[in-house]
């Protein structure tokens, strides 16, 4: 079992992919063939099946983020964080 530090970035890091891709509109084909370009060989559902569980390297994230344009992140401050109380 995972910390509970380690589950709440590995959501996140999951979830920024995801949105990425859906923000920038890119199909997992188009992210295939922009994977060629660093010989990376991949099929589609491999590919969807990876984002999709979010159990990837760092490295196969910071890959993904270049290959979707994105040249820079922001790290959020998300332990020690709670969820705000609804009045």
């Amino acid at each position: 079992m995972r910390p509970a530090y380690e589950e709440i970035y590995l959501r996140h890091a999951k979830e920024l992919v995801l949105n990425l891709r859906r923000d920038k509109d890119l199909s997992y084909k188009q992210l295939c063939l922009r994977l060629e370009a660093y010989d990376v060989r991949i099929s589609e559902q491999s590919l969807s099946n990876k984002l999709n569980r979010g159990l990837y390297s760092f490295g196969f994230a910071l890959l993904m983020l270049n290959v979707m344009g994105e040249t820079s992140i922001k790290v959020p401050k998300l332990l020690g964080t709670r969820p705000q109380r609804r009045s």
